[in-house]
């Protein structure tokens, strides 16, 4: 109030004018005090906006000059003018009263009133807030699927709607079509996505920042994290944790429940679902049966958790104890042949099968040896391999554990009568000596039941296969250099007989991913590679190969005539006349034990040691190893220069008629896909440099020590990298036997007779009977 008049007169009656006429009169009065007029310092007038938490603070301020004052420190706010410290100054321009007050606004408040025609300045101290907010978008389900979606967009304040088409919803409509959601009306549902592909859409879309409803009217979760633990029970492991949803954690057996009922989100609350993202590992557990502590999983399947949790201890390798050799164990094993031991003793000690898949030359026999050392046994042990490799067996036996008894289970005298056949500690029999007696050892129980060179067994449907399966025994093993985890059915077929509801029904499209993890407890490969550090620079192994039927036959019979002949001209003439016979009887005898067709073209049977080192010839190659294959039969090489071409096995060849023979080594060294090197003994020779092979494959041994060596060597050279494994190949009971028995305390005499060089020394008819007894 200013003199006589209120405020509302002067300021809506009054001009500046008159205000200053009062003024100069002295007639300006406020609260009883006079006020001055300040008619030269003009005031403007503005709001500044600040955040004040989800709302804004609007402040009235006024500036004079370059001072700037919150309104609030005036006396009085006039449409005219302000007055402060008793000064009256003047606005700018007149402002209308409903202006002249700070205030708190919400966005929409906020929007009302910047959106006034007359509203005064804003100087604003935040970003300017989008007053027609850009639309957010919602994806919502039409189906318990995902697949059949409709998007809305929400306005915030303003609510949600289906989207219209606007610009801004047509952007997130954008975004939607990049997924795998495609435009397709059906019925309510505006949007498709294939079945296989929602998981990935959907998680995409959350991750951006999508709000998705199921068709519930629930908000989908984004998976995340998974809390497993594993702990063993006895009869199975369960497993138990949680799986992260936003703020929720569902059980996960309420998670492989959703999976099992093919549903596509797992209840989380009365607002909230989880979307189910199920890992490829996580699909093991569907098989599983659900139990209220969580899920147990069948002991024989504990692989499948390896990526998933950690093994209960006892399944872990760690828990593969220290096994403590029998005294009775005559050998020496290498630190990774230790461990073979005490995996095979974890399974035996388990009752769950195993596949020892150990590449050539490492060990597999003297594993199972040492291992059968240590048991205490109360059945028989039944060991079923190929008829070529009995006699080896047996002779493994003999060597590194002769306390234990060990019968061959073959030919017209075998044991039919079962209970003596339960008095035997271990049993060594054919694949084929298995098939004519499968009623007699079916009816018996083994104490171990072990399958050598088990890919025999690698066709499900064959006779021998379906035997093997029928056998009894509580503790089963598989013995096979030839890797087999890429082919389905030989696995199939294995397991069968190893852990017959391992792998499921034959009928089952395969996995094989998870077939890996289930077999991977069950099974224990090194390769040369793996071991290499363990492995001494040069390992020669010998290899007794046991005789065909028909070969053993032809063998008895020429060396029955031969001899019978020979003796009759050594016993009237003397044997000194008789060199050039004996040698020759010698010779012939030995190319029967390389290959009968060596000395008749019309012998029609096979030959052991030539399928034996062929099968060795298959592992190695099918392991990419390079090999030495030396004979002194040209004829034999030509045997598996056929063979190898046959099997489409590319090669290379040195005999004494080749030609150019560094171009045989070069080819050898530098092409890696020639793995086989054929080579005579006498076209080798000295001097060359093959250390890229790491086989040395003696088909015949020729007796001659320092020429053995020498072939060795050539492969084994400064500069070899890979450990070099020699086989030497022996057939059993024959001369090739009786010679190497001989070579110790004779050596002067093999080496005349066998290598043609310098005089034979005299012999008497003993040793002559010595080297021809029909054995």
């Amino acid at each position: 109030m200013i003199t006589d008049f209120t405020e509302e007169e002067i300021f809506r009656s009054s001009s500046k004018e008159e205000l200053k006429r009062l003024a100069a009169r002295g007639q300006l009065i406020w609260k009883g005090k006079k006020i001055v007029l300040d008619p030269f310092t003009g005031l403007e007038f503005f709001y500044r906006i600040v955040p004040a938490g989800e709302k804004y603070a609007v402040h009235a301020k006024m500036k004079m000059g370059s001072r700037e004052e919150d309104l609030s420190s005036c006396e009085a706010v006039f449409a005219k003018g302000a007055l402060q410290h008793s000064i009256f100054r003047f606005w700018k321009e007149d402002i209308d009263p409903q202006w002249l007050q700070s205030r708190v606004l919400d966005l929409l408040e906020l929007k009302e009133l910047i959106e006034k025609p007359d509203v005064p300045q804003l100087i604003w101290d935040c970003p300017v807030p989008r007053f027609k907010p850009d639309p957010l978008p919602i994806l919502k389900l039409k189906d318990r699927t995902g697949a059949f979606a409709s998007l809305w967009m929400d306005y915030g304040l303003q609510g949600k709607h289906p989207m219209k088409g606007t610009p801004e919803e047509i952007f997130w409509e954008k975004d939607l079509l990049e997924t795998d959601f495609m435009k397709k009306i059906v019925g309510e549902s505006h949007y498709y996505c294939p079945m296989d592909k929602v998981v990935k859409s959907l998680t995409f879309l959350l991750d951006v920042g999508w709000t998705i409803i199921d068709a519930q009217g629930k908000k989908v979760v984004r998976q995340g994290a998974a809390d497993w633990a594993a702990v063993s029970q006895v009869d199975h492991v369960l497993v138990k944790g949680k799986v992260a949803y936003g703020q929720h954690a569902a059980d996960v057996k309420n998670v492989i429940g959703a999976f099992n009922r093919r549903d596509r989100f797992v209840n989380l609350s009365e607002s909230d679902v989880g979307l189910l993202d199920f890992p490829a590992e996580w699909t093991a557990l569907a098989e599983e049966e659900i139990v209220a502590e969580g899920i147990a999983v069948k002991r024989h399947h504990v692989g499948l958790l390896e990526d998933i949790t950690p093994l209960p201890p006892e399944y872990q390798a760690a828990a593969w104890e220290e096994v403590l050799l029998s005294d009775n164990f005559l050998g020496k094993l290498f630190d990774y042949q230790r461990k073979g031991v005490q995996w095979l003793s974890y399974l035996f000690r388990s009752r769950f099968g195993g596949l020892l898949a150990d590449e050539m030359g490492l060990g597999k026999t003297i594993q199972v040896l040492a291992f059968l050392s240590t048991l205490k046994i109360t059945q028989p042990v039944l060991i079923v391999m190929p008829v070529s490799l009995l006699f080896n067996w047996k002779k493994e036996f003999e060597k590194f554990v002769p306390s234990l008894q060990v019968y061959v289970h073959r030919g017209e005298d075998r044991l039919l009568d079962l209970e003596k056949l339960k008095e035997q500690k271990v049993i060594l029999t054919s694949y084929a000596q298995l098939r004519i007696d499968r009623l007699l050892l079916e009816s018996m129980d083994f104490e171990a039941l072990i399958l050598d060179e088990a890919q025999a067994i690698k066709n499900p449907d064959s006779l021998t296969a379906q035997i093997a399966c029928r056998l009894r025994s509580p503790f089963r093993l598989a013995l096979t250099g030839t890797p087999v985890e890429n082919r389905y059915e030989d696995l199939w077929s294995l397991f069968r007989f190893l852990m017959p509801t391992l792998l499921g029904e034959r009928k089952e499209a395969p996995v094989l991913e998870r077939v890996r993890k289930k077999i991977r407890p069950f099974t224990l490969r090194r390769t040369k590679i793996d071991v290499n550090l363990q492995l001494p620079e040069k390992q020669e192994q010998m290899v007794w190969i046991g005789w065909d039927e028909d070969q053993r036959s032809f063998y008895d019979q020429y060396l029955k005539e031969k001899r019978n002949a020979l003796v009759q001209k050594v016993q009237a003439q003397g044997i000194s006349s008789q060199k050039m016979e004996i040698l020759e009887l010698i010779l012939r005898i030995r190319q029967i034990c390389c290959h009968p067709q060596l000395v008749s073209g019309e012998y029609a049977g096979e030959s052991a040691k030539f399928e034996r080192v062929c099968n060795d010839l298959e592992e190695a190659i099918s392991t990419g190893h390079k090999i030495l294959l030396y004979s002194q039969f040209t004829s034999v090489l030509g045997f598996f220069r056929k063979w190898m071409e046959e099997k489409n096995y590319s090669y290379a060849y040195l005999d004494g008629q080749t030609q150019d023979r560094e171009k045989a080594v070069e080819l050898f060294r530098s092409d890696p896909n020639i793995q086989v090197f054929l080579m005579s003994l006498k076209a080798g020779g000295v001097g060359l440099n093959l250390q890229v092979a790491d086989y040395v494959f003696l088909y015949d041994p020729w007796w001659n020590e320092a020429a053995e060596r020498q072939a060795i060597d050539r492969a084994h050279r400064v500069g070899q990298k890979n450990k070099v494994i020699a086989r030497k190949y022996l057939m059993a009971e024959s001369i090739e036997e009786k010679i190497l028995k001989l070579q110790g305390v004779k050596q002067s005499l093999s080496e005349n007779l066998l290598e043609f060089e310098g005089e034979i020394q005299p012999i008497s008819l003993e040793d002559l009977y010595t080297l021809l007894e029909t054995i």
